[in-house]
């Protein structure tokens, strides 16, 4: 029998957690986080979506984004200082000075020195691609990404667990996919997924040895 596909989500796997992100770009731009998050909530409701939605499936431009944004948060606090943050290169800002989750980066070079296909299943966005991808390093080891903005769907849409699918030319019960959101987890179990919800670095450490030790997955 083939070996499973393990495929990694990106932002809070293979990145500090996302809460931690949040914090540091608070940090850097000044801007309260809770402002800003519902700056961006407003954003995205405009287009009838929540979160990042209409940058990670790919309806609007970056800068388009940001300048939304930034009305939203005048609107929020007319007397907001938004002068430190690059909201129209949100993704250069965002990404700055963050480092890997090395221990998980380590992990996904074991896994394919040990004969696995690895994927890479993120909701992300198309003008982030030159930020995340080198901080990662890991285009000599990915054997297929599939990415949200670029296939104009996201987790935890069931259509992109079939994408992936038909990527990797496999099957559902061939796919285990890692990923710190449990929404995510939920929808690719529906799908027949097999799933590790991300909590910390040792957890899935061990969850990930279970698997490549029971030899039903080989």
């Amino acid at each position: 029998m083939n070996k499973p596909i393990f495929w990694f989500d990106f932002g809070g796997v293979l990145t500090p957690p996302i809460k931690a992100i949040i914090y540091q770009y608070q940090q850097k731009t000044q801007l309260p986080a809770n402002i800003m998050l519902q700056a961006v909530k407003d954003t995205a409701a405009e287009f009838g979506y929540t979160g990042l939605e209409p940058l990670e499936i790919g309806l609007i431009s970056e800068q388009e984004w940001g300048r939304r944004v930034k009305n939203k948060l005048t609107q929020l606090q007319p007397n907001i200082d938004t002068s430190k943050a690059d909201l129209e290169h949100f993704g250069r800002q965002w990404f700055e000075n963050i480092q890997p989750n090395t221990l998980m980066i380590d992990k996904v070079r074991q896994l394919k020195k040990a004969g696995f296909t690895i994927g890479l299943l993120t909701n992300n966005v198309r003008e982030w691609e030159a930020y995340w991808r080198p901080m990662i390093n890991l285009d000599d080891v990915l054997d297929i990404i599939v990415d949200s903005c670029k296939v104009g769907c996201r987790k935890p849409d069931q259509t992109i667990f079939q994408i992936a699918e038909q990527q990797a030319n496999t099957t559902a019960q061939h796919c285990i996919l890692i990923d710190d959101t449990e929404e995510n987890c939920v929808a690719a179990q529906k799908r027949g997924w097999q799933t590790i919800h991300f909590i910390d670095n040792d957890q899935v450490l061990k969850e990930i040895s279970y698997l490549t030790a029971n030899e039903s997955l080989e």
